[in-house]
């Protein structure tokens, strides 16, 4: 008698080990199934790179350099509704200035960056300049840039429009420059280059 309480016992306990092991197997199998869908994540774009651009004159140097990202919600469908983050800063030295040489530049704050594969447009506001950039009243006022990734063996290229200049005694006022508005990148780069990372935004 004894013997045959141990079997009934023993085979009891395999058969709630094995109606165990199945509901875990298949509560893993869930989570697996429902945890991609449950969880849709943000979707993020960047723009980076250093860029010396070519120029009309040759002997002036022109630089512009960015660090900016996108990001977006899950389900966003418009490409001008994403939280852009970042920097970026274009200087231009000119040797042959009457006078002497004279160097510019301004330092902008991102507030849109839009990517299209490997194109990007970016614009921000002046928040730092040269002493005469600042005297002519850069400071506050709207640039737009485009940047184009050409890939390897390729020249990239850049585009920009700015400084927007409003408000500035003697001259008539720039029309409003938009956020998320450039044109074409139109200046190839001579050294450096850029790297664009499309976000991939519903529809």
């Amino acid at each position: 008698m004894r013997n045959v309480i141990r079997r009934v016992a023993l085979t009891a306990v395999a058969a709630l080990a094995t109606t165990l092991g199945a509901a875990a197997v298949g509560g893993v199998a869930n989570a697996t199934a429902e945890g991609p869908a449950a969880q849709e994540t943000a979707s993020v774009g960047r723009v980076q790179g250093w860029g010396r651009l070519h120029y009309e004159d040759p002997i002036h140097d022109v630089q512009f350099s960015v660090d900016a990202t996108v990001t977006y919600p899950p389900g966003t469908a418009n490409p001008m509704d994403g939280l852009a983050r970042g920097t970026a800063r274009i200087s231009h030295h000119a040797p042959n200035a009457p006078g002497g040489p004279v160097t510019i530049w301004a330092q902008i704050k991102i507030d849109c960056v839009v990517t299209g594969g490997r194109v990007a447009t970016v614009t921000g506001e002046v928040v730092d300049a040269d002493p005469m950039s600042r005297e002519i009243g850069w400071l506050k006022q709207r640039f737009g840039f485009s940047v184009a990734d050409n890939g390897k063996g390729h020249f990239d290229r850049v585009g920009w429009s700015g400084p927007q200049l409003r408000d500035v005694p003697g001259r008539p006022d720039d029309p409003e420059l938009r956020r998320c508005m450039a044109p074409a990148p139109f200046h190839t780069v001579r050294a450096g280059g850029y790297t664009v990372v499309g976000a991939d935004l519903a529809g």
